[in-house]
């Protein structure tokens, strides 16, 4: 087929088939062919299509890992090489990826495809709300006449005062629920290179958890109270890049350390300068593997 393809495609006049000189002949899984310098050019240039088509078809194994750390841990991790490579320490690893706040992606795609992976919880919270306009009173004649048209009259309800005509207005309000998910979440386009052993990767990770909330209630008094509102604190980590990595061996790709403004006081400095111990708030980073 691939004879067929090359014999029809590139100088199909001068083969020896057709009348010409040229010939090509399979040698195991090699081809021999004998071409002009010209034939032998546009032969490889359809050759390379071809590579670069069977390449995107190829599946690629992602696996992601989003570890909790601090500079300690990241030290055993990835300790410097002596050739002045730094590749992470398997066993540390291994054992790093065990602990209970890991968290831990695995899926398959093929070269250039994007991917995401999302892992966590959704949690419903109101954030806010909005004041329902107004009641509808049916028409009457004051009214009509007051206002130079006919039709009902709607207005902003803003206390449950009696309207003087039997009616009693209130106040009412719409939830603002918005649903976020604590987890993580890996968007990721790995494209294998030419050489197969290596390759180009767009990623962007990010990862939220909740950091505490303070529910803040209506108001007192005669007037309906609002519904309850939640302030949710949320920590949130992103990382985008783009970077070559190989094939086979977990990489570090990246993180940042966030200590609170509790902990990064003059205070905290102090204790930690005289105790010795470090105050560093342990955070994500993730180590990315393709096979």
């Amino acid at each position: 087929m691939l004879i067929d393809a090359i014999q029809s495609t590139v100088a199909a006049d001068t083969w020896a088939e057709s009348g010409g000189e040229g010939a090509v002949r399979p040698v195991g899984n090699a081809l021999v062919i004998w071409q002009t310098q010209s034939a032998h050019d546009q032969i490889a240039q359809l050759l390379g299509q071809l590579r670069d088509v069977v390449d995107e078809r190829k599946t690629i194994t992602i696996d992601a890992r989003w570890l909790l750390l601090h500079s300690d841990d990241l030290n055993r991790l990835q300790p410097d090489g002596s050739d002045g490579v730094a590749k992470l320490d398997r066993t540390w690893l291994d054992r790093l990826t065990r602990r209970p706040t890991t968290i831990r992606g695995l899926t398959n795609c093929f070269s250039g495809q994007l991917v995401y992976i999302v892992s966590g919880t959704r949690r419903n919270f109101v954030s806010g709300y909005i004041p329902v306009v107004g009641s509808v009173e049916a028409p009457n004649d004051d009214v009509r006449f007051a206002a130079l048209r006919g039709g009902a009259r709607v207005s902003l309800v803003s206390d449950d005062s009696t309207t003087g005509r039997g009616q009693e207005a209130g106040v009412g309000y719409q939830p603002i629920v918005e649903q976020p998910n604590f987890g993580a979440l890996l968007e990721i386009r790995p494209t294998l290179a030419r050489d197969g052993d290596t390759a180009i990767v767009d990623l962007r990770s990010t990862v939220t958890v909740p950091a505490g909330s303070e529910v803040v209630a209506g108001r007192s008094g005669a007037t309906p109270a609002p519904p309850v509102v939640d302030r949710i604190s949320i920590d949130m980590q992103e990382l985008a890049t783009t970077l070559r990595m190989p094939i086979g061996e977990p990489v570090l790709v990246g993180g940042l350390t966030y200590v609170p403004p509790s902990l990064g006081s003059p205070e905290n400095a102090a204790t930690e300068l005289a105790g010795g111990e470090s105050l560093e708030n342990r955070q994500y980073y993730l180590i990315l593997n393709l096979r």
